[in-house]
């Protein structure tokens, strides 16, 4: 191994793979440490002491841990965020596949760090429980090209707050509906939440998340604007903070700052983040907000949300440098 020593945070739930992996890394030279408490979005540490998150900017280099019934090669959602190649889980009852397999990823872990690359590992084993977002001013048309890309996935349920004059959300969601062939509905107070679906706040109330015994549902607040917004992608935000669930967080086009504090929040209890970039925004004011604050991981374009989203919601375990 050449360059810095890599320093690689590990949480498999499977104890073997575990054990493997550790033992392997150990034995080339890296050091194993703690790994974040939560199971769903690691932090890791490069041999100066700087922790990493995911972020899977323009030109990061990326290397996909795949369920081992899934062979497929990185689609073209993946390539686009930097995704390079796939290895695929072993059979954790033959230790011949699970020797393969530590040896595969330890030449991918070689391989980047020959090339300059600053090693971290990122551990998803279960995906999200759930997608929020937030998104205001230009709000209709983005989320209508982020849908297109979702066409097709059975994904978390979706939650939105989209700031909109009553009368004007269930159009939307129709129009969603049949524009991008994704199911999108304007929740209602104790409405089960399902995988595969999307629910927009209505205009009277705000959006709060909450259970039932069957799954999550939406809970309808009637309390007076945030600053001036009835729905609040604060109050989304911070009920999913109080919920205990993890997940990704994405604030788009919109004026002011609804949302941010929410998504600093939500980043800080373990959810992935992301904001649309300032070029693709009809205003850029949400987004640039949560940035500065530091509530958003990465800034996307708008035409690679969708990849994103889909990426990162992913039953997946995923290696990336910062």
């Amino acid at each position: 191994m050449t360059g810095l020593p890599v320093n690689v945070g590990l949480a498999l739930r499977d104890p073997t793979l575990s054990a493997s992996l550790i033992e392997l890394l150990a034995s080339a030279g890296m050091t194993v440490v703690d790994a974040a408490k939560n199971p769903w979005m690691w932090l890791v540490q490069d041999g100066e002491g700087f922790f990493l998150r995911m972020k899977l900017a323009k030109g990061s280099p990326v290397v996909l841990l795949r369920d081992h019934a899934d062979e497929r090669e990185p689609s073209t959602d993946e390539r686009a965020i930097g995704i390079l190649a796939a290895i695929a889980l072993p059979d954790t009852t033959k230790l011949r596949s699970i020797w393969e397999w530590s040896g595969r990823v330890l030449s991918a872990l070689k391989t980047l760090r020959k090339r300059g690359a600053p090693v971290s590992v990122r551990i998803n084993p279960l995906g999200p429980a759930m997608i929020a977002i937030g998104i205001s001013t230009g709000g209709p048309p983005a989320l209508e090209t982020v849908f297109m890309q979702l066409a097709g996935s059975e994904l978390p349920p979706i939650v939105i707050v989209q700031h909109m004059p009553d009368g004007f959300v269930e159009l939307l969601a129709q129009r969603l509906t049949q524009k991008t062939s994704y199911p999108v509905e304007v929740a209602t107070d104790f409405m089960l939440l399902r995988r595969g679906h999307a629910y927009l706040a209505p205009a009277t109330h705000h959006l709060a998340i909450g259970r039932r015994p069957e799954g999550f549902c939406s809970r309808l607040k009637d309390l007076p604007p945030i600053r001036g917004h009835r729905p609040s992608a604060e109050i989304l935000f911070e009920s999913l903070v109080q919920l205990g669930v993890l997940g990704l967080g994405v604030i788009m086009t919109g004026m002011g700052g609804d949302g941010a504090q929410g998504l600093l929040a939500l980043r800080k209890a373990g959810w992935s983040t992301a904001g649309q970039d300032e070029s693709t925004c009809a205003v850029y004011g949400m987004p640039k907000v949560a940035k500065d604050i530091g509530a958003t991981e990465i800034t996307l374009p708008l035409e690679r949300i969708g990849a994103w989203i889909r990426v990162a919601a992913g039953r997946v375990v995923v290696k990336s440098p910062a």
